[in-house]
């Protein structure tokens, strides 16, 4: 009898302790549309798909900040498209008032290798947005 509870709750734990991102399947960004809007240099398109996926995730780690888990999630969507390459990223690295977090991608298209800096702005409340692109 106490085997079968032993089993018993190891698979509990299995099973209640995996944690999936906040971000549901429809939230998912279209790599195809934001590489095309990454090369274009289409700001309202980038800010779009960029700040779908920031303002749709729920955090859930209590140690970190909200923001910073966002960026942490957006890093994650960027890095499963085949084409962008997040290259490097900061937290709150660029020292103004409010400070604003980065991150540096390279794009493929055609054998070519674009690069990219996209600055995000953290307001007071622990919102993370696009800020801009160059």
């Amino acid at each position: 009898m106490r085997k079968y509870f032993i089993i018993l709750m190891v698979i509990s734990y299995f099973v209640f302790s995996c944690k999936e991102d906040n971000v549901s399947p429809e939230q998912n960004i279209s790599c195809d549309e934001l590489t095309s809007a990454l090369i274009d240099n289409e700001g309202e398109n980038i800010k779009e798909f960029i700040n779908q996926v920031l303002h749709s995730y729920e955090p859930h780690d209590s140690n970190k900040p909200d923001d910073k888990e966002r960026l942490e999630a957006l890093i994650k969507q960027l890095k499963s498209c085949p084409d962008v390459k997040v290259a490097d990223s900061c937290y709150a690295c660029m020292h103004s008032l409010p400070p604003q977090s980065g991150i540096s991608l390279e794009i493929y298209r055609n054998g070519q290798i674009i690069n990219k800096f996209m600055q995000l702005k953290h307001d007071n409340q622990n919102n993370l947005s696009f800020s801009m692109i160059y």
